[in-house]
């Protein structure tokens, strides 16, 4: 049997990487609507996206699914209010979350 303050201290955790992982992706989503208008920062994201993908576990799949959603919906309200050059932008970051989204079941079964 395990210790009561054992799962006590491993709940703790997960919600912590849990939270460092939404942080990221979000912090992610931001920064590649950004890069979308500034070539520079664009090639920096892209590094950076390959390094947190490498980062991520099975557990942050649906963290990232969720995002995915959550920019499908931005992507539709900024199609039918907002400018041409925020619904590229938009897509661009839609576009790298889906691709981290497809990337997490392949990484996963390299690493078995």
């Amino acid at each position: 049997m395990v210790a009561p303050h054992a799962n006590h201290a491993a709940n703790q955790r997960n919600v912590v990487d849990g939270l460092i992982h939404w942080l990221l992706a979000t912090g992610g989503l931001i920064f590649g609507v950004v890069c979308a208008y500034h070539s520079l920062l664009w090639n920096l994201f892209l590094v950076a996206s390959g390094v947190v993908t490498s980062m991520l576990r099975a557990s942050t799949a649906a963290w990232v699914s969720h995002l995915v959603s959550w920019a499908k919906c931005i992507l539709y309200v900024s199609r039918r209010y907002s400018t041409d050059a925020a619904t590229s932008a938009l897509r661009v970051a839609f576009a790298c979350l889906q691709s981290i989204a497809d990337f997490i079941p392949f990484y996963h079964q390299q690493e078995a």
